[in-house]
């Protein structure tokens, strides 16, 4: 987390310039929708996205928005982390290797 925090602003801009383009590039090359399926998710758009952005909305990136992301990266703290770990080699023996119910 303190990697992530210590990056400079002109670094994340960066960053966030290259991600833009790459969404840029998959959405201007995205595969067809059949007509009907387009229709549903436009319309579905029009609760989250300003009607100039409704086409565009969840594929192309706004500008970028430091304030956000320093208020998202405080909400980032080791106390409330939740961390998942898996191994068939962690503690044999102590953990059912099959599921209770279905048995997979």
């Amino acid at each position: 987390l303190a990697l992530i925090r210590s990056v400079g602003r002109d670094e994340r801009e960066a960053s966030f310039r290259e991600l833009q383009s790459l969404a840029e590039l998959r959405f201007e090359y995205q595969d067809r929708q059949e007509p009907l399926a387009l229709v549903k998710d436009v319309a579905n758009r029009l609760h989250y996205f300003d009607p100039a952005d409704v086409l565009s909305g969840p594929a192309l990136l706004p500008e970028c928005d430091h304030a956000a992301i320093d208020e998202f990266l405080s909400h980032l703290v080791p106390s409330t982390l939740n961390v998942y770990y898996s191994s068939r080699s962690h503690a044999p023996g102590v953990t059912p290797l099959t599921e209770r119910w279905y048995g997979a």
